[in-house]
């Protein structure tokens, strides 16, 4: 994006998503398993920075995507890529 205000909105935007995450996490979590409310405020840090690093990612990769209709493929298989050593890992155990 060559425009700095988009950078900042998609840094912003990163920021909020990660904040949203987290409170979806900390609601399932306490529904599912167990109430772990306690680490909402290191989370919450941890969840802005991140979301926040996933933003600014994007716009330094997005000028680089395919033109679109393939470009939510392209972010859904680097996602999907990044994500299957976890996934795999985790039913392994």
């Amino acid at each position: 994006m060559d425009d700095d205000r988009g950078g900042e909105a998609a840094v912003a935007a990163g920021a909020v998503a990660g904040i949203a995450g987290l409170v979806a996490f900390l609601f399932l979590h306490d529904a599912w398993i167990a109430p772990i409310w306690f680490i909402a405020p290191v989370g919450a840090v941890m969840a802005t920075i991140g979301g926040a690093a996933v933003g600014a990612a994007y716009v330094e990769l997005a000028p680089r995507l395919p033109p679109r209709p393939w470009t939510w493929g392209a972010i859904a298989a680097l996602w999907a890529g990044v994500l299957l050593p976890a996934v795999s890992i985790a039913q392994v155990r």
